[in-house]
């Protein structure tokens, strides 16, 4: 019988867990394991999500970006001259500092329009799409006093080669506006060299 107390006194001062103690360790370890990874997993899909968002705002503020330099960079062409600007509620063609395909600062021929796209309306640079805008979207054109036109240059009256302004309207909202920031006289079609000037 002392062997047994000792035995006894020995299994309480050594004691070690027990069976059911491991397995409530185990259950609470995996449940909040797996609490962790279904909070992991909502993060990565969120940032998914936002990261996504983000590209497009960066597209956006870029096919934006890319528009209004290209209408700053308008230029006038000779009075009858081919590339001489002209616009509608759809169209826009002329010459531009900033074409696409152009070294910046060399003159290339521009042309935007708004068309619709399966079904979508869209900004497209020479008939290949570039981004949508909302249905019902068109050019205008404001002129030095801010009156509106509809195509440029305005049917009825003298006025310069470039608007002052372009807008993307969609119902009577301006979507984005854009000033040429070119001198309006009209580029010389032949130049003469100074005396003593060799070409």
């Amino acid at each position: 019988m002392t062997e047994q107390k000792a035995w006894l006194e020995r299994r309480k001062h050594a004691r070690g867990f027990t069976l059911v103690e491991m397995l409530v360790v185990l259950v609470l370890t995996s449940l909040i394991a797996t609490l962790l990874m279904q909070g992991m997993s909502f993060l990565w899909r969120l940032q998914s999500h936002y990261d996504d968002i983000l590209n497009a705002r960066a597209y956006q503020s870029m096919y934006v970006d890319w528009w209004r330099q290209s209408i700053s960079g308008l230029l006038t062409d000779t009075p009858q001259g081919p590339d001489r600007f002209r616009g509608t509620a759809q169209d826009i063609h002329g010459l531009s500092l900033f074409a696409y395909g152009q070294t910046p600062g060399i003159p290339g021929r521009l042309a935007w329009s708004i068309t619709i796209n399966d079904g979508q309306t869209v900004l497209a640079h020479y008939h290949q799409a570039v981004f949508a805008l909302p249905e019902g979207s068109r050019f205008a054109y404001l002129d030095d006093q801010r009156r509106k036109h509809d195509t440029w240059p305005p049917p009825q009256g003298l006025f310069p080669q470039l608007p002052a302004v372009v807008v993307i309207l969609s119902e009577g909202q301006v979507i984005w506006a854009a000033s040429p920031r070119q001198p309006q006289a009209p580029v010389a079609p032949d130049l003469t060299l100074g005396p003593g000037v060799t070409p």
